[in-house]
């Protein structure tokens, strides 16, 4: 794991999505995994890790299936290098996705937010932008002026960064 996310990953992955990979093999695999060596991994220690992460109730059902990811890719090349003879993960289904009703704020809940960002003159635009928009972080943070019609009212989002 440690030889793949240091020497394999970062050349497959953007920067944002390598830390993301570094917390769920620390924080999710290694502790469940540790004990094991890759050799003898067998699809039933997949499916007890899987059932624990979902019974744990602290994360989504798509966090879980992005962590089974990480690991069927980390074992994928384990497998392609011939540390291992299969990949186990590919043997276990991930998590079936479970659809959440997303809770958008009510004009107050937003009037209230906008507010209590004024005492924050740095932050304000940023926050009254988000909200106004539903632009994601990486968006906001990828905006030129090219991209903004003061004139228009419009805003332009090309790209984002990570």
């Amino acid at each position: 794991m440690d030889d793949w996310l240091e020497n394999i990953a970062p050349r497959r992955v953007g920067a944002k999505a390598l830390e993301r990979y570094n917390g769920l093999v620390r924080n999710q695999i290694k502790p469940h995994f540790a004990t094991i060596e890759l050799q003898k991994l067998r699809p039933l220690e997949i499916s007890k890790w899987l059932e624990t992460l979902i019974a744990a109730g602290d994360r989504s059902t798509r966090s879980t299936r992005h962590t089974h990811g990480v690991l069927r890719t980390a074992l994928n090349h384990a497998a392609a290098v011939e540390i291992i003879e299969r990949n186990v993960a590919t043997i276990i289904r991930s998590p079936v996705l479970q659809r959440v009703e997303i809770e958008i704020s009510t004009s107050d809940q937003i009037a209230t937010t906008l507010e209590k960002m004024r005492d924050h003159p740095s932050m304000f635009p940023i926050v009254a932008l988000a909200t106004a928009t539903a632009a994601r972080r990486g968006e906001i943070a990828a905006l030129t002026w090219a991209g903004i019609d003061l004139q228009g009212a419009n805003l332009r989002i090309e790209r984002a960064l990570e």
